[in-house]
């Protein structure tokens, strides 16, 4: 099995989305707020987005490279980046 950086050290992830969602209330993309209380399969729950997207080269755990959205905003998104 190939190693794959992005589920290797679970922790940075877990403290990057937890200080992400210390400090953002509205959406990257629609610009809506987003309430952290939705569980996660909800389309409007909150979800941790890489900016410049990893599969583009973007850093996985840098804090100006994350931003919250919208479950469903992030699934739209996909690999794209905001620009």
């Amino acid at each position: 099995m190939a190693y794959n950086p992005r589920y290797s050290n679970g922790h940075r992830a877990r403290q990057l989305r937890a200080r992400v969602l210390a400090e953002e209330t509205h959406c990257a993309l629609c610009g809506q707020p987003v309430d952290t209380t939705l569980p996660a399969r909800h389309p409007a729950a909150p979800e941790v987005d890489h900016l410049v997207p990893v599969a583009r080269g973007g850093a996985l755990y840098a804090r100006d490279n994350a931003a919250l959205i919208h479950r469903a905003c992030n699934a739209w998104k996909g690999a794209r980046t905001l620009a």
